[in-house]
């Protein structure tokens, strides 16, 4: 993913208040890439919009 993943937890934990920072980086990393490709989603960027609307989609 091209997109900045500190950004993105800096994202995810003004929407959801969970501290990506407090897990393992390469295996949270992992496996968020693997669910947003699973999904066809095509950026951090992307899912943090789709979480924005809908934050129990995923």
């Amino acid at each position: 993913m091209a997109d900045n993943y500190e950004v993105f937890k800096e994202q995810i934990y003004f929407i959801t208040k969970i501290d990506l920072n407090s897990y393992k980086e390469r295996q949270m990393k992992r496996r968020i890439d693997a669910l947003i490709a699973k999904h066809k989603i095509t950026s951090y960027d992307v899912y943090v919009d789709i979480l924005k609307k809908n934050p129990v989609m995923f």
